[in-house]
């Protein structure tokens, strides 16, 4: 499959004022879903020394991580333990290792770690930080473009609420039908946000799904649904997301689709093996960092004018949450 130029806008927060960036991260959000932001010197070595931090993680004994197993959105995911799509078949080829995540009461996560997580928790924990702040500045550009108080999306989230997962895609095996594998199916993000950081030198792979024109026009009356039912082969093209050095990759997630009432897109992407010129399949490492409204905040639709329609059909965050965690449950057993 030959893919077609990436469509996925680059902004740069310094060279506009934040009226400008207001107004071109919507223009992104709303079209594409996606958008590459260029990192500050700071976050971009923060972000390189978390890879670093990751190769740690994933060299050393797989059993240091099985120790510190998944529970309440934090700890270790075991390889092919889910398809991120919601649909039958093979588990994903990846695992990951999601920190950070903790209850309004807690002021940093107490999940159990590695011995490399340990002994490197304060780094991860400023890098965590940071990622935080980018994400209030993506939050205040939302709220202006939308017209409501320029903190209106920040208040109704905290940094606890957000998990920073590290995810390691190992080497494919060389041979027939190793190109084009899905190392991640096809998917939405389920939060407000995702910064989607790639490694500078690393293994590409990521693709994002544009629906044909029409295909939008019916979704944009259906917030929040997945469109795992659609024949994409006919109804859109998918699109690279390529590493480009010194920025982060942003996408909306359906919490947020959902809550603007379907302005901003939450876009299907995945992961897949492309061979280097060598033939081989190298691994890949990414860290994702999602965003997720604090459980309490209805999602309730606000409109482009920031008009909020208040409707008793609204789910709050945490129940809209738990179904998809109930969604994704029944595919894996479906699947297994």
């Amino acid at each position: 499959m030959t893919l077609e130029a990436s469509p996925i806008p680059l902004i740069d927060p310094n060279s506009c004022s934040s009226s400008e960036l207001a107004a071109a991260i919507a223009s992104a959000v709303s079209s594409v879903g996606f958008l590459h932001l260029k990192l500050s010197d700071e976050l971009r070595a923060q972000a390189a020394r978390a890879f670093s931090i990751s190769k740690e993680l994933f060299d050393e004994p797989l059993e240091h991580r099985l120790r510190c197993p998944n529970e309440n959105g934090n700890g270790h995911v075991r390889f092919q333990a889910n398809r991120l799509e919601e649909s039958k078949g093979a588990g994903d080829l990846k695992e990951n290792f999601v920190y950070g995540r903790h209850g309004m009461e807690e002021s940093k996560t107490s999940q159990p770690l590695p011995p490399s997580l340990k002994r490197n928790q304060a780094e991860v924990d400023v890098f965590h930080a940071s990622c935080y702040k980018l994400t209030c500045t993506l939050l205040d550009a939302f709220s202006v473009a939308l017209n409501l108080p320029p903190e209106y999306f920040v208040e109704r989230h905290f940094q606890g609420g957000c998990g920073m997962a590290f995810i390691n895609y190992p080497p494919v095996a060389s041979g027939a039908g190793a190109e084009g594998v899905a190392r991640a199916s096809a998917h939405k993000d389920w939060g407000s946000l995702t910064l989607l950081f790639q490694e500078e030198q690393g293994t590409p792979g990521l693709e994002v799904y544009l629906a044909d024109a029409a295909v939008e026009a019916v979704k944009s009356s259906k917030p929040m649904e997945l469109m795992s039912d659609l024949d994409l082969a006919k109804c859109g093209q998918w699109f690279p997301a390529p590493i480009i050095p010194g920025t982060v990759l942003v996408n909306v997630g359906l919490a947020m689709e959902g809550w603007t009432g379907g302005l901003f897109k939450a876009t299907l992407h995945r992961v897949l093996t492309h061979s280097a010129p060598d033939g081989s399949f190298s691994g890949r490492k990414s860290i994702a960092y999602f965003v997720q409204p604090s459980d309490n905040v209805v999602l309730n639709p606000i409109a482009p004018d920031g008009t909020i329609t208040i409707t008793s059909s609204a789910l709050t965050s945490k129940a809209f949450y738990e179904a998809r965690m109930a969604a994704s449950a029944a595919a894996a057993a479906a699947s297994s």
